[in-house]
């Protein structure tokens, strides 16, 4: 019932009403929490609050707490596959920075560290307010602003989810473009336990191999989604990246966690 009403409100236009009364109502919901965390941490600068829903949660505490613990993971499932000392990182669709920010705090072993996003403000505010990170504009087609084989790691939390296939593998291509031979390549996907998500129609598509997207939004959003079968993502590898590692997603106490890829660009 609820994918079907959620369908009913992306083809009427309705979704972004029904998104923005639950901004307005998470936002009057966590309020005192929120102010509460900001007089007690004076320190810490956060972007606004829409900024904060739209790419993660509107709870301060659990952005900034998530964010620190989201670079340690970004530390911890790249490390068995390079050395991540004096190597350019990049963060591609770092929002308003929740993980980058604290990749040089994380990771202090002579890295240097950048993020890229297509929405202007973010990266202004990033820019404005995230010390020790060098951030770019992108559009929402590419190419980014990095010269070819500039990066030794690239990871991407959540950011193909909300692309059309054809933005899928445009991306990926200028992914590897700017990644270094042999450079590790981190990306998470919308797995098999995302299908309890989809409609019965979406399911049987899904279980074809083809990828499955819920459009009727703009192309980036958190509203505009995709579903990666594991076939569909090693199509959209084959003779660019070999998989290292692959960790499907499971289902946890706040919903569905999404899959892990670690990739190895080849030596072509």
């Amino acid at each position: 019932m609820r994918q079907k009403i959620a369908k009913i409100l992306r083809s009427t236009g309705l979704i972004f009403i029904a998104d923005l009364l639950r901004y307005r109502y998470m936002l009057l919901k966590n309020r005192k929490k929120n102010e509460a965390f900001c007089r007690e941490h004076p320190g810490i600068a956060f972007p606004e609050p829409y900024m904060i829903y739209e790419t993660f949660r509107l709870d301060y505490q659990r952005y900034y707490e998530k964010g620190k613990e989201g670079a340690e993971w970004v530390r911890d499932e790249a490390s068995p596959f390079i050395n991540l000392k004096d190597r350019d990182i990049l963060d591609w669709g770092c929002g308003p920075g929740r993980v980058v920010r604290h990749l040089p705090e994380v990771i202090n072993n002579g890295c240097r560290f950048y993020g890229s996003d297509y929405n202007a403000a973010y990266i202004k505010w990033c820019s404005e307010n995230i010390p020790g990170v060098s951030f770019s504009k992108n559009e929402l087609k590419p190419p980014l602003v990095y010269e070819s084989r500039k990066f030794d790691l690239i990871y991407v939390i959540s950011i193909f989810t909300h692309l059309s296939e054809q933005s899928h593998v445009e991306w990926f291509e200028e992914l590897m473009r700017v990644l270094k031979p042999g450079g590790i390549l981190m990306l998470t996907s919308h797995g098999n336990v995302t299908k309890a998500n989809l409609t019965p129609q979406e399911i049987q598509q899904y279980d074809r191999g083809e990828l499955v997207e819920r459009a009727n939004v703009k192309e980036g959003h958190r509203m505009y989604t995709a579903y990666h079968p594991e076939a569909y993502m090693h199509k959209l590898f084959a003779n660019k990246a070999s998989v290292l590692k692959h960790k499907p997603g499971t289902k946890q106490s706040w919903g569905f966690e999404q899959d892990l890829w670690i990739l190895k660009k080849l030596a072509v």
